[in-house]
């Protein structure tokens, strides 16, 4: 999708209280993504100067690359799974 220029977007269905909890009072892990986040991005129009918003940007990105893993990993996983299964 990123080759097209489609833009990255992550949508969260989830009935955990903690993760719903998580995602509106994150704690200290957040403070760390939001900086290593403004060091990144320092000197770029991505920073806004508003910490709210450049923080809800951050855990946006943070999200979405930990999803991008876990789908990569899913897919390595279920290609493995077809390759046996054609193999045998």
């Amino acid at each position: 999708m990123a080759a097209m220029g489609a833009p990255r977007k992550a949508v969260i269905f989830t009935e955990s209280r903690r993760t719903q909890d998580h995602l509106v009072r994150p704690g200290p892990a957040a403070t760390g993504i939001y900086q290593r986040w403004l060091a990144r991005h320092s000197g770029t129009d991505r920073v806004t100067g508003s910490p709210a918003k450049d923080q809800i940007e951050a855990w946006r990105d943070a999200l979405i690359s930990a999803l991008e893993k876990r789908l990569h990993q899913a897919s390595r996983a279920q290609a493995l799974f077809t390759i046996r299964w054609m193999m045998d």
